[in-house]
């Protein structure tokens, strides 16, 4: 048994999901100020993004945030 975190289906495994994933943006009001189109939601340009990565082995560069 084995516990993955990726999103590779497995052909030659009988695999689960055991919990959904959700990812969101958080700010604090100071920078949600500096950058008002976050709080309405219309645009994440020349904000910064903290992220892992690398999620997975073979993962592509920002695959999360564009998930």
């Amino acid at each position: 048994m084995a516990v993955r975190y990726d999103p590779v289906r497995y052909r030659q495994l009988h695999a689960d999901v055991l919990l959904d994933e959700y990812l969101i943006p958080v700010a604090t009001p100071e920078y949600l100020a500096r950058h008002s189109g976050l709080s309405d939601g219309a645009s994440l340009d020349g904000v910064v993004l903290l992220h892992d990565a690398s999620p997975w082995v073979g993962a592509a560069e920002f695959v999360e945030w564009r998930t």
